[in-house]
Order: C-alpha cells, then sequence, then structure tokens
C-alpha cells in the first residue's frame, strides 16, 4: 500500500528541490503543510515542507513554483486505501501541469533532469549528498530508492534516507511500496501505515494502532491487522481496555 503524500509524488515526478535559489529562506505557507485530499494520507514530512516552502520563498520564481503546485495539488488522484495513488497522481500531473512545470523550469534554469540523487536515478559520487531529502541510497545497486522501497540488503527498506532495518515492532514496514513481501512485518505484529516515515511502522502485537481523538477510532493490534477496539463485542483495546461504559475485558473480549 503506498503512503505517498502528494508533495512527495510532485517532487519524486520534478526535482523540484533543485531548483530554488541559494539565498531563499522559508516562509512558513500554510499549502506547504497541506497533507492532501485523500483521508488517509499522512502529513507532508519536515524535509518537504522546507523544500516547499523554499521554492515559495524564491525571490525569482517563487510565483510561478506556485502556479504550479496548485495545478499539482489538484491533480490528487486517491486509492481505495484512501491514500495518495502516486501513479494515477503523477500521470495526471504530467497531462495537465506541464505548461506551468515548463515556466518555472524555464524561469529557475533547470532544463535538464539531473543525472543523479533522485529516485530512480544513481547515486551521487561529485561530494554531494548521494540522494535527495528522504530518499535513500543503495549501496548495493549504486541506485536511489525512494521511501518505502525495499533496498537490495535482506530485510531492510528505505526509511528517513537510510536503508535501515525492517519488519519488528518499532522498525519502518517491510517492502510496502513495491508489495513484494506480503508481510510487511515478519518479525511478527501489524504495520500502522499512518505512524513514522512513509510505509508505515510496525506494532507489537496486543500494541496500540491509532489513539482515539476526534477524527479517529482507537485501533489495536491482532493477528497482523490493525482493528477497532474498546466496543462492546469489540476486541479489547491495548493494555486491556474497552471503551463503553460498564464493559469489562474479559478473554480478550469487551463484554
Amino acid at each position: 500500500m503506498n503512503r505517498f503524500t502528494i508533495f512527495a509524488v510532485i517532487a519524486g515526478l520534478w526535482a523540484l528541490g533543485a531548483c530554488s535559489s541559494s539565498n531563499s529562506s522559508g516562509t512558513g505557507d500554510a499549502s506547504c503543510t497541506f497533507k492532501g485530499s485523500c483521508p488517509n494520507s499522512p502529513a507532508p514530512s519536515a524535509s518537504n515542507v522546507l523544500q516547499c516552502q523554499s521554492l515559495l520563498a524564491d525571490p525569482k520564481c517563487g510565483s510561478l513554483y506556485r502556479v504550479y503546485l496548485d495545478c499539482a495539488f489538484a491533480q490528487e488522484k486517491c486509492n481505495a486505501a484512501g491514500v495518495t495513488d502516486d501513479v494515477a497522481t503523477k500521470a495526471a500531473i504530467m497531462a495537465n501541469c506541464g505548461a506551468q512545470s515548463a515556466q518555472a523550469e524555464a524561469c529557475s534554469g533547470m532544463t535538464q533532469t539531473p543525472t543523479c540523487g533522485y529516485e530512480g536515478a544513481p547515486c551521487c559520487t561529485d561530494g554531494s549528498a548521494p540522494c535527495v531529502a528522504t530518499v535513500c541510497c543503495d549501496q548495493a545497486t549504486n541506485k536511489c530508492l525512494g521511501p518505502g522501497v525495499a533496498c537490495t540488503a535482506s530485510g531492510t527498506v528505505c526509511s528517513a534516507g537510510q536503508c535501515g532495518a525492517c519488519g519488528a515492532p518499532g522498525q519502518p514496514c517491510c517492502n510496502i511500496i513495491d508489495q513484494t513481501t506480503p508481510n510487511p512485518c515478519p518479525a511478527g505484529g501489524c504495520c500502522n501505515y499512518s505512524a513514522g516515515e512513509l510505509g508505515g511502522t510496525c506494532i507489537a502485537e496486543g500494541g496500540q494502532c491509532e489513539a482515539p481523538g476526534p477524527q479517529s477510532t482507537e485501533t489495536v493490534c491482532r493477528s497482523g491487522d490493525c482493528v477497532t477496539c474498546g466496543s462492546t463485542l469489540d476486541t479489547c483495546c491495548a493494555d486491556g481496555k474497552c471503551s463503553d461504559a460498564n464493559a469489562t475485558c474479559t478473554n480478550d473480549m469487551c463484554k
């Protein structure tokens, strides 16, 4: 299941960060924290927000970046899981925002696609960072991988800009983006797709997946899935809690 935020999709499609001028600074623009219209998509990462703010603050091209981003945001497509469908969204952006992209590129002087550092491209070896933002350099292949994509080494996935261990409680979920592993948490537990970095975090069996809130229902990890809990005849929540008045947890069921 993909967990791409809309800005991450845009950044992966077009190397926006390379376009901003060196004297740009963050603006705090609210549009940079927009997580998109898909209900289950996570908020943009801190690096995405800073990248976006830098673009909009560019004294020369910021207004053109805004026009492009506004167009791109409007193209978001959601999948059945309620998160951004990166393939469909990229296709819509390419089909409908080409003119805006070209104007921003012409303003910035970036008319060629970078040859390294971006998802799918070789890792850079010129002394700069091997890969941009949250993208990871897979040392085994010297390729940049997107967040949530499996790295070559067994039991590792791209998370927070590094190929690291995955699949155990508290670690990133394994192979969520490319779906090559049917069990995202092979060491046990459930994948909470909205927790942690893009791709989700493994939650231990019996642990809380989602906390209760104004727009969320508490869920608990049971037999590999995050399920609702606490109501009468539901499974008990973490630590044996039940939310219904007078209900108590008996044999892992609220009664």
